[in-house]
């Protein structure tokens, strides 16, 4: 009797949850905007009724059916067209002040603003006090463009989660941040949008051209940030944009995008001294020395205090590499890059003026000489050709790479970053290949302690390519850098 009873109530149980999942009759997951049953199936979710709106409406009353008791075909059509199409306009019948999307309005921005003003602007400014630092991020956040900041602080998050995982920015490395990864390329594009609305316009004005320079010039950093493949596309047309639609000296005149006209013009001379000769960034030797020159030499660089004659000497040197690779002649080659040469030899720390005026630093004098043995070194291994007998002992490689590795010892102890020595350093990696290993080991050495400091994967991919070539027993400069790759960012 009582196994009967328990039976019964069981089956009392299951009755009522029965007859309550039939009589909600709910079809799709409301937790989620599409259902996992419509998206296997590979069908528009049509979404379901809101319980607030069922339980708040009058439901209408049966209809009679046909003598047999049987609904008309018509009628079912015509109820099916009075059910709500989707879950957002049931929501919007219900209660117009009702959230009408999972996520708020400019979710991105607002996740992005707060990360920005939490991380990376109390490390960018940590030398500012709290509440100047409060002020300035706020003003920066009012007045920048939207989804240019959005790109910004994403490549700057994904950059950030790669170090912590010593991995290179690559969706493949970091499947956890596919959303990221999406949310960066969806806003990417809105950005290219916005460039080609401005070059498009009939009439264009100063501050349609200079917004153009500064939205590709977003583009290229956060393209760099995440190690992105379309860096030097976006370089090349600025670069272009400059030479068709706008002068240097009119940007030069008008103080519009000056500062990113500088970084995009260093950038590019240094990116083709670690490319291969067939890849370089051609719309730079568009310009003349004397603009180059009247655009590095407006200010002193503490991430490349490089003289600007020896900048220039740097540039000199990969047009003539690659018009070596090219198949021009040597014999017109080799007077040209002798020249160059001379000209390194008789550059003098002590005769060394800029218009900024040279700082008063400890440092700066043997910085200097450091890059005057590393352009030298450079043109050494890039130009075999132009070092001609006569002068083959004196403009050896092995002296040269002996006496930049002496200055790059000399002025670790007085850096307080050791960034001011990132172009030096691969130079010198590259001369090493035939070198003592514990050289190589110094050089591999100050790249980790630059991985700890920057917020960047540069030490860590030049370290992997200069242990790589080492490895491949080549010395040669051209077999080290394969590909374009970017030594400054």
């Amino acid at each position: 009797m009582g196994t009967q009873k328990q039976n019964r109530m069981f089956d009392l149980s299951t009755t009522v949850v029965r007859r309550s999942i039939s009589a909600r009759r709910v079809k799709c997951d409301e937790a989620k905007p599409a259902c996992n049953k419509c998206v296997s199936g590979r069908r528009t979710c049509q979404g379901y009724e809101d319980p607030f709106v069922a339980s708040n409406t009058q439901r209408p009353a049966k209809k009679e059916g046909t003598a047999t008791g049987r609904r008309k075909p018509s009628d079912a059509l015509k109820e099916r067209q009075i059910c709500p199409a989707s879950r957002q306009s049931s929501v919007k019948a219900a209660n117009p002040f009702r959230v009408q999307t999972l996520e708020p309005f400019e979710c991105d921005f607002a996740q992005c603003a707060k990360y920005y003003y939490e991380v990376v602007h109390p490390v960018a400014f940590s030398n500012i006090d709290n509440d100047k630092h409060a002020k300035m991020a706020v003003v920066c956040i009012q007045n920048i463009n939207r989804p240019r900041f959005i790109i910004h602080a994403t490549a700057e998050y994904l950059n950030r989660l790669s170090r912590a995982h010593s991995a290179l920015p690559n969706p493949s490395a970091l499947p956890a941040a596919r959303n990221q990864w999406n949310k960066f390329h969806q806003y990417a594009l809105e950005v290219l949008q916005d460039v080609n609305c401005n070059i498009e316009l009939q009439n264009p004005t100063p501050l349609s051209m200079s917004t153009v320079l500064v939205r590709i010039f977003s583009l290229i950093n956060a393209e760099l940030y995440t190690l992105g493949p379309s860096w030097r596309a976006h370089i090349i047309g600025f670069l272009a944009f400059i030479k068709m639609k706008w002068k240097l000296g009119t940007i030069l005149k008008t103080g519009l995008t000056v500062t990113s006209t500088t970084w995009v013009i260093t950038n590019a001379v240094i990116v083709n001294t670690t490319s291969p000769p067939d890849h370089q960034i051609m719309p730079i030797y568009d310009f003349s020395l004397e603009e180059i020159e009247a655009v590095f030499s407006r200010q002193f660089y503490s991430e490349l205090p490089c003289p600007s004659a020896l900048f220039l000497c740097m540039h000199r040197i990969s047009k003539l590499r690659m018009r070596l690779a090219s198949g021009e002649s040597r014999t017109v080659i080799q007077p040209l890059g002798q020249a160059i040469l001379d000209e390194i030899e008789t550059f003098s720390v002590k005769t060394w003026t800029e218009p900024y005026g040279v700082p008063d630093k400890p440092v700066i004098p043997v910085l200097a000489r450091a890059y005057r043995a590393a352009v030298r070194l450079y043109a050494i291994m890039t130009l075999p050709a132009c070092v001609s007998a006569a002068t083959s002992k004196t403009y050896s490689k092995t002296p040269a790479r002996d006496e930049l590795m002496s200055l790059i010892r000399e002025a670790l102890p007085l850096l307080e970053a050791k960034l001011a020595l990132h172009w030096c350093l691969p130079v010198a990696g590259v001369a090493l290949a035939d070198g003592p290993a514990e050289d190589q080991e110094l050089i591999e050495y100050i790249f980790m302690g630059l991985k700890q400091d920057m917020e960047f994967y540069l030490p860590f991919h030049i370290r992997d390519t200069l242990k790589r070539f080492w490895a491949s027993g080549s010395t040669a400069w051209d077999d080290c850098w394969t590909e374009p790759f970017p030594p400054l960012c």
